[in-house]
């Protein structure tokens, strides 16, 4: 496809950028959902965009002209990735999926129950223990790699960056809160410094939430 080309050139030495075509039935119309992704943790940053069209030509060709335009700038206003290439960043990033995960099935059993999509009580506990193997297992590995990491390294981990502070509401600095404040439940035996940092994180953010009058 033209757009799949043209992405390839626009792609940077830390971004990879993809694109979805799909029929949107809401809206009765083809949507082409634009996202950039870091390559050594891949997961979506910001920059992406959707584009909505009646006719799926017309769509591919706005979303070629739309990439064209605006990615290349995007790119470079994202520079570097912070954390780039960082082991840590990836158990941050590990971590986000598992506690996606755990809120996808509570999703998906509270909305069954209801419904009644699982009326065997025998399929509700298969479904359970499957989903509690899966919790264990990565819970587990994601200690086991915190483990490996050295102290300065997880220290690195569990501190948030100064731009997060300047825009709490960002939802993409929600995520980095929720994962550096979260992850540090997988630390089997914190050091007094990695101790010391954790709270001092939840100190700093709880005086800014109180600063802008949020409680």
């Amino acid at each position: 496809m033209l757009i799949e080309k043209e992405l390839k050139k626009i792609e940077s030495d830390y971004y990879e950028i993809f694109c979805k075509i799909s029929f949107n039935p809401d809206a009765e119309k083809w949507m082409g959902k634009v996202r950039i992704v870091r390559k050594d943790t891949g997961e979506v940053v910001r920059g992406g965009f959707r584009v909505f069209d009646e006719n799926k030509k017309n769509l591919q060709k706005q979303l070629v002209l739309r990439c064209i335009e605006t990615l290349p700038n995007e790119l470079i206003l994202l520079g570097k990735p912070y954390e780039w290439q960082s082991e840590g960043r990836k158990i941050l990033i590990r971590y986000l999926a598992l506690m996606d995960s755990i809120a996808n099935f509570g999703k998906f059993y509270r909305e069954s129950v209801a419904n009644n999509h699982i009326a065997d009580e025998n399929e509700r506990t298969v479904n359970f223990v499957k989903f509690w193997n899966l919790l264990l297992d990565e819970s587990t590995a994601l200690t086991r790699s915190i483990e490996l990491l050295t102290e300065e390294d997880r220290c690195s981990m569990l501190k948030l960056p100064e731009h997060v502070f300047d825009n709490l509401s960002d939802p993409w600095n929600l995520d980095e809160i929720d994962s550096k404040l979260g992850i540090y439940r997988f630390f089997l035996n914190p050091s007094q410094l990695e101790a010391k940092i954790h709270n001092s994180q939840k100190r700093a953010l709880k005086k800014q939430y109180k600063s802008l009058g949020w409680s």
